[in-house]
Parts: structure tokens; sequence; C-alpha cells
């Protein structure tokens, strides 16, 4: 299996050359130090193939007693898709924060399971909280919400819970000024697996404020206009 994972067609390939070789360059002094200290019996690294190319590998490193004092032992599990898609998530987020803050929306990320909650800081800055004044937990949600809108919150969650792809609402909910501000709730299901059971709803709300002002200045406007003509 070393064989194959490094490109090779036997081990006579790799015979007389020193382990640490194996390695990236520029990871090598670090690595020798890890497996010789076994300060890190686990630890993540790439590997050079026979034909230049780099693979990530996830390191384990034993050792093992002999006649002559002690043995190395190694063993390489090959990584690379997992830190692809690591890379590819990490980018997604950053896409989806620099996206968010372009929209100037809140964020929230709810955990059915234990019912913690993220929230942005956007979002508390949009109810006028500081980042330390909201817990991260569905509490802080449920006691902002207006009583009234709360039951429709519910029935938009659950739609998503039993397999709706998401939901819009717009609810209303209170400013630690007191009064309430409207906004536009999305929420978006996350399942561990596909066609799992949903564990964790990710969602914005977009203050619909000003909005509703303007709106109310224009119903306002058109009901003078009337009476006037």
């Amino acid at each position: 299996a070393a064989i194959h994972l490094l490109g090779a067609s036997s081990a006579e390939a790799f015979l007389g050359r020193p382990v640490d070789a194996l390695f990236a360059a520029d990871s090598r002094g670090r690595t020798r130090q890890q497996w010789l200290t076994e300060s890190e019996p686990r630890f993540e690294d790439q590997i050079v193939c026979l034909d230049g190319t780099m693979i990530h590998v996830e390191v384990s490193v034993a050792t093992l007693p002999d006649d002559e004092g002690a043995a190395l032992l190694l063993t390489l599990r090959d990584v690379t898709e997992r830190v692809r898609a690591r890379a590819a998530l990490r980018e997604n987020e950053e896409r989806l924060t620099l996206a968010f803050a372009g929209a100037r929306e809140g964020v929230w990320d709810w955990n059915i399971e234990t019912n913690t909650v993220v929230y942005s800081a956007r979002w508390k800055q949009m109810l006028g909280y500081a980042e330390d004044e909201i817990e991260p937990h569905l509490s802080a949600w449920e006691r902002l919400v207006h009583p009234d809108d709360r039951e429709r919150a519910d029935r938009a969650h659950e739609t998503v819970t039993r397999g709706a792809p998401t939901y819009e609402a717009e609810l209303r909910v209170r400013h630690k000024h007191g009064h309430y501000i409207h906004v536009l709730s999305r929420g978006f299901p996350i399942r561990r697996e596909p066609g799992g059971p949903v564990v964790r709803i990710v969602g914005t709300h977009l203050d619909l404020t000003e909005r509703m002002r303007a709106e109310a200045a224009l119903r306002e406007s058109e009901e003078r206009l009337r009476l006037a003509f």
C-alpha cells in the first residue's frame, strides 16, 4: 500500500533513501522532530511521490522495540480529498461572510440538537446589542421575537425540518431600547448526511424597518392626495 501510495513499482525505489526525504522539503525538519520526540503521535503533512506530485497524508507514529533498540513505524493515510474539502469549505464560508457583509444581513446558525445559536455581530448590532450581550442560545431568540409572531416563526422553522428547502417570514424582533423592528427572516436547513434529519438551520435577518416606514409614508401621502381630490 505504501509503494502504491508513493507511485512506485517496488520497494527498491526507496531503499537507501532517508525516510524524511519522502516529505515536503519545507517541513522535513519539523516532521523529523515530531516523530523522534513523539510530541504529536498523529499529524498531517505532505509527501512527495516519485513523479513529484504532492499528497496530503495523516501520519501516525509508533516506536517498536527491536534487537538494536527501537524501530520507527510510520503509518500514512491519504487525506488529500479531506484537505481539499476543508479548503473548499473555508472558501465557501469566506464567500458567504463577504456576501452577508455586503448585504448587511444578520446571520444566525442554530444547532437543533443542542439549541445553541451563533448570532453574528451584525445580527446583534441590528437590535442595538454589543457582542457580549446576547447569549448563544435559542432562549435569546425566544425572548426577543414578538409574542404574536412566535407561532409563525415556529411554523416556518418546522417547514424546513420537514423537508422544505428554505423559508421566508416577516417577523418583529425587540430592540434593546424596547421598540420592535421588522425583519425578513430566511432559513436554510443543514443535514449531516443526504436524506438524514436536519441538524442545523442557518439563516439571515434583513432589517425591513426603513422599508416599512417608507411604505407607511407612501400610504399616508396617497391618502392625503385622495382626500385633496
